[in-house]
């Protein structure tokens, strides 16, 4: 019996081995014994993990798309100003979290929505990193226990308090009204790398009627083993933090010490005091894993991107170009302007480098390879001269024409015997663009200023 509607009990009776999220068939789908009202699985939880172990492969691919969306999330953020801190550990004691969680076999377990896949919530590790900020201002760099009167003398310990200091403050805010204020650290989930494997483990409070509240933690009461689903040891988990403003920034050193004394000394999750929940940071990078996917599912989404990485290795040489043209990776996006766009300035390149060597089969080549993008591909022959730059239309007349040639000619104002008053208004503008080229016109010179002035006067006239 499950404690659902009549139809989907069906559905669920119908697909016994169809795969499913591990945390709906934990938290809702249970089969009670009909009898007791109790769940069969209570005493034992090995039948769950085999039904955890039929959905992993959809729940895996749930999971590495949490690691790419996070991974994307932080890159984001650093471009926005934020400093990343990340780490890559191994799950060295087994882990469990969520054991108080009111739950029909009495232990529960902290599982993602979506994968149903057990994690490390933000909170949670949060709650750890401020007691492990505690203890490395209690140690020093060599993880030593410090002095108590040189803790005292520094103020770090008054009245046998830890008294909060100004990186506590900035890094997990203060709750003090008078000083109230958000920290600068940002913690994210931490999920594994794989669907982690679930193993059965068991506690035996020894005291029942006293932890009920009946009576006194007497010897003749009777253990009661309690059997509860961990996460076994050697999962790989990825830890990722953010720091917001400058001021964190000299902070990063101290967050680095305080994650490692929190996975490494403390442990993260419930059972901490009997060695659960122990990492060991293999890396404080991004996990090479992640690094992969996020290649594959940017690959997959602009798969151009291959191509274009082809054609930025190559050299200036023509036959690796007319390689990697033919390539069926490269050949696929002959269409998109980007990539025709690199093949053409590769082109270019390699026909400016060595032009005596480019044959006009190359230009059919190139035409015929950049047509599908409509990029349009110029043969040497066939590139305009350069145009000679006119000073004006001039008027058929040879005397005139012979001022103008003089004109073009002479590279002084000295050297020339130009009549001003005799020139008509092409030759008059053509006379003054060549004063520009002089610089005459702020000379101070008389002879050339008397000459300028003539100019002017007569363009003024002639308009």
């Amino acid at each position: 019996m499950r404690l659902v509607s009549r139809e989907l009990n069906k559905c669920l009776d119908a697909t016994p081995n169809a795969p499913m999220n591990f945390g709906l068939l934990f938290n809702k789908y249970l089969v009670y014994n009909e009898q007791t009202i109790e769940p069969i699985v209570k005493q034992n939880r090995s039948p769950l993990i085999g039904q955890y172990q039929q959905g992993k492969k959809q729940a895996g691919e749930i999971l590495r798309q949490r690691h790419i969306q996070q991974h994307g999330y932080c890159k984001a953020m650093g471009q926005a100003g934020y400093q990343t801190v990340i780490f890559h550990a191994r799950l060295e004691s087994a882990f469990v979290s969520g054991l108080g969680m009111d739950h029909p076999t009495e232990t529960g377990l902290v599982l993602d929505h979506l994968s149903g896949l057990p994690y490390i919530p933000a909170p949670s590790q949060k709650g750890v990193l401020r007691f492990s900020h505690i203890i490395t201002t209690l140690k020093d760099d060599n993880g030593n226990w410090r002095d108590l009167a040189e803790l005292q003398q520094q103020g770090i310990i008054h009245d046998n308090e830890w008294q909060e200091d100004d990186g506590s403050i900035t890094l997990y805010g203060a709750t003090d009204p008078q000083n109230a204020r958000a920290g600068r650290l940002i913690v994210l989930d931490a999920y594994p790398l794989a669907p982690p494997v679930l193993c059965q483990e068991v506690m035996t409070p020894h005291f029942g009627d006293y932890y009920k509240g009946k009576r006194g933690p007497t010897e003749d009461q009777s253990p009661n083993p309690i059997k509860f689903l961990a996460v076994k040891a050697g999962s790989e988990f990825v830890f990722r933090f953010l720091l917001k403003g400058s001021e964190a920034t000299p902070l990063i050193p101290r967050l680095e010490r305080t994650v490692q004394q929190a996975l490494e000394q403390e442990g993260l999750g419930a059972k901490t005091a009997l060695g659960m929940g122990r990492f060991t940071i293999l890396r404080q990078t991004e996990a090479p894993q992640v690094e992969a996917w996020c290649k594959e599912d940017e690959e997959k989404k602009t798969p151009w991107l291959r191509a274009i990485g082809m054609l930025n290795k190559l050299d200036t040489d023509w036959g690796q170009l007319e390689q990697t043209m033919g390539n069926e990776v490269v050949k696929q996006f002959l269409s998109r302007q980007n990539v025709a766009g690199i093949v053409k300035e590769k082109g270019e390149e390699i026909r400016k480098a060595r032009p005596k060597k480019w044959a006009d089969k190359r230009d059919e080549m190139m035409s015929q390879w950049l047509a599908p993008s409509g990029m349009a591909w110029s043969k040497m022959t066939e590139k305009a001269e350069p145009q000679k730059q006119q000073t004006t239309s001039l008027p058929k007349n040879d005397t005139l024409l012979a001022t103008i040639e003089k004109l073009d000619a002479y590279k002084q104002f000295k050297q020339s015997a130009i009549k001003i008053n005799k020139l008509d208004q092409a030759c008059a503008t053509a006379l003054k663009k060549k004063f520009s080229t002089w610089k005459l016109k702020k000379s101070k010179a008389k002879t050339e200023q008397k000459a300028w002035n003539q100019l002017t006067k007569r363009i003024k006239n002639l308009s």
